[in-house]
C-alpha cells in the first residue's frame, strides 16, 4: 500500500464517525497537500469493494464510509444528517422485530434508514 492509501484507510479506522469522501479530502489536504479529491473516492471504493470499510450508499447524497463491518443499520437525524448505527437487537427492542421476522426472509443483503429527529445532540443545534 502506498503512503497516501495507509493515511486514507487509517483516518476511516481511527473515526467512530460516518465519513463522506469530502469530509476525508478535506482532512487529510492538510497532512497531504498534494493529494486529489478524486484519489480519495477511488481508494475509499477499493476498500469498500476488499472488505476492509464498508460504504454506506445513501438516495440523493453522497455515500458515507465507515469502518464498522459488524451487521448492524443506519439511524439518520432529518435536520442535521447526522448518521448513527443501530443494531438489528435495538429494532427488536421498539417491537419490529416479530412483525419483521414474519414477512421478511433473514439472510438478505440490504441497507435499512431509520429517519427521525435527534433527541439532543443534532449538529444544528450546537
Amino acid at each position: 500500500m502506498t503512503h497516501t492509501q495507509n493515511e486514507i484507510l487509517a483516518f476511516v479506522m481511527n473515526s467512530n464517525q460516518h465519513l463522506t469522501a469530502e469530509r476525508i479530502y478535506q482532512e487529510l489536504k492538510v497532512k497531504l497537500p498534494n493529494i486529489a479529491l478524486g484519489t480519495v473516492y477511488r481508494n475509499l471504493n477499493q476498500f469498500a469493494d476488499n472488505n476492509q470499510i464498508r460504504r454506506v450508499r445513501r438516495a440523493n447524497a453522497p455515500d458515507f464510509f465507515e469502518r464498522n463491518l459488524l451487521p448492524h443499520q443506519h439511524k439518520i437525524c432529518a435536520r442535521c444528517g447526522r448518521m448513527s448505527d443501530v443494531s438489528i437487537a435495538d429494532i427488536a427492542k421498539w417491537g419490529w422485530g416479530e412483525d419483521w421476522r414474519r414477512s421478511y426472509r433473514t439472510g438478505f443483503d440490504g441497507e435499512l434508514y431509520l429517519r427521525g429527529l435527534r433527541r439532543k445532540g443534532c449538529v444544528r443545534d450546537e
